[in-house]
């Protein structure tokens, strides 16, 4: 039996195992702790800039909304070639959106955001704010926003987050933020005139042929994997919008909403490759493999930070290698890139759903990654 197909069968069984699991009885909705599994979950992994693995198992839908199974006839199958809210691997693919613009000379690094967004300019701590500071996640803004309860337009909600208060000085300390995201694609679009929806299209999902990424999945109909039944705020299962209520509230955000395909990640992952396309000026490309943490603070957080980027995040690489960098998805979706070893693993699935509380994506995310990365150590 070749490598790739032993490699094959074993991420088969890895998926086959979590998902049977959430398919084992009722979900634990009111746990205390999630448990590991997921009702449906894709993978892909490559070597070398070729797919050595593909597998997916589970259901699309499988639950109630109080987490009873659903009677047999109306469970949904994952779909041949499913598409998935990837959650916060949007902000991947906002970085990567914004290193065009720098190429471009479009965006400076670190030029103030005020510069370009008086509305920002709230104090003096906020003028000093740069988009590498949000990039990586050292604004100093908090992680989250309940931008759903406020009111009015796009504009109104888009204020609101430019006038949200700093919780340390600019550069002083890591803390990860999804409003420091939501800002950033503010910026950019001010930068462009582009909405992000339709730059992320121009600068990155168009040129590598990513024909099934985008924030309006709608084109896609029953391929799109539902997600959660969420009732605050009150919107039912939600399927083919944003499950992140604040990236839904704003709208073409840059923390998250954007939908993908395994493939289409894959795709996304080889232009980050030393020899990868064309998108990113080779200067550029370092930025989301280097640290920028002190050490002091690498320490203190857990994982280095590059753009974008974690490097040796061991909660869902497995290992603390800072040549390993790669991202996570509230929805249960990861991509991790092994540098050295040039192996690139994509995991989807929607541990989200009946409920975010019942399943926990992070022993599959850990068990992929080490598949993948055993398999490369003895090719």
């Amino acid at each position: 039996m070749s490598s790739d197909s032993v490699i094959g069968r074993n991420l088969q069984e890895l998926l086959d195992s979590a998902t049977r699991s959430a398919a084992a009885g009722s979900a634990p909705v009111r746990s205390a702790d999630p448990v590991p599994g997921t009702a449906g979950a894709e993978a892909l992994i490559a070597h070398g800039g070729r797919v050595i693995a593909h597998a997916r198992s589970g259901s699309a839908t499988l639950f109630a909304a109080d987490g009873a199974l659903l009677p047999t006839a109306q469970r949904r199958p994952l779909p041949a070639d499913p598409v998935f809210d990837i959650a916060s691997l949007t902000k991947i693919l906002t970085t990567v959106t914004a290193l065009v613009q720098v190429d471009a000379g479009v965006l400076d690094l670190d030029r103030p955001v005020a510069d370009h967004l008086p509305e920002f300019a709230v104090d003096r701590a906020h003028e000093r704010v740069s988009a590498r500071h949000l990039l990586t996640h050292t604004s100093g803004l908090p992680p989250v926003l309940r931008l759903w309860e406020v009111p009015g337009s796009r504009d109104d909600r888009a204020r609101h987050v430019l006038s949200t208060e700093l919780r340390s000085e600019p550069g002083s300390a890591h803390a990860y933020s999804c409003v420091g995201f939501m800002v950033l694609g503010l910026l950019l679009e001010r930068l462009t005139g582009r909405g992000l929806p339709a730059l992320l299209t121009d600068a990155v999902t168009g040129p590598l042929a990513m024909t099934s990424t985008g924030y309006d999945p709608t084109g896609a109909g029953d391929r799109v994997v539902p997600t959660e039944y969420q009732s605050v705020p009150d919107r039912g299962l939600v399927c083919g919008t944003v499950h992140d209520e604040a990236a839904w509230s704003l709208g073409g955000s840059g923390n998250a909403g954007v939908f993908s395909t395994g493939p289409d990640l894959i795709r996304f992952a080889a232009a980050l490759r030393a020899d990868g396309p064309g998108l990113l000026g080779e200067d550029t490309r370092t930025l989301v493999r280097r640290d920028v943490l002190p050490t002091a603070e690498r320490d203190r957080v857990g994982y280095g930070q590059a753009l974008g980027m974690r490097l040796g995040d061991a909660t869902f690489m497995g290992t603390g290698d800072p040549a390993v960098i790669g991202h996570t998805g509230f929805t249960g979706t990861s991509l991790v890139i092994d540098t050295e070893a040039d192996v690139t693993v994509v995991l989807l699935t929607n541990r989200v759903h009946p409920v975010r509380t019942a399943f926990d994506a992070g022993p599959l995310r850990r068990a992929v990654t080490g598949l993948a990365r055993e398999h490369a150590a003895q090719a």
